[in-house]
């Protein structure tokens, strides 16, 4: 009775880590992706607003009209389009690198949690190989 229990626990296990790995492997690989190439990975709101002014003053209408110091009424000359322009890159900089960011996050969320789940399985694969349930013969 023992011996069948421990041989369901250890094929649960294994059959639970392989599926985490399944989900853990492709995910870790898709951090990489956004670690090494963020413009593709970047959601597509932020990818156009990026792209040149007049979508970026459409999506930021606060900063292609700034506000008078101390006062909330616009200026009457808006930003020229090299201020516009400037703004708009170190916009998407922030944004490259916030993309980057939760790359490595993923990199290291499941990347850890992809080591742990090999671990187990390895470690249950060889339980597996020990403890093998006696069926009874017929004669």
């Amino acid at each position: 009775m023992k011996e069948k229990f421990v041989y369901t626990y250890t094929v649960i296990v294994l059959v639970i880590s392989i599926i985490y790995l399944l989900i853990a492997v492709p995910s870790a690989v898709w951090g990489v992706i956004r670690v090494s190439v963020p413009e593709f990975t970047m959601n597509e709101h932020q990818y156009r607003m990026h792209v040149n002014n007049h979508f970026y003053c459409q999506a930021n209408t606060q900063y292609c009209q700034p506000m008078s110091p101390g006062k909330q009424e616009p200026l009457e000359t808006p930003p020229s389009n090299q201020e516009v322009t400037q703004q708009r890159i170190a916009s998407k900089q922030v944004a490259l690198q916030s993309e980057r960011r939760l790359g490595l996050q993923d990199v290291v969320n499941w990347g850890l949690g992809g080591v742990f789940a090999a671990i187990l399985f390895y470690a249950h694969r060889k339980k597996l190989n020990q403890v093998k349930p006696q069926t009874p013969h017929k004669t």
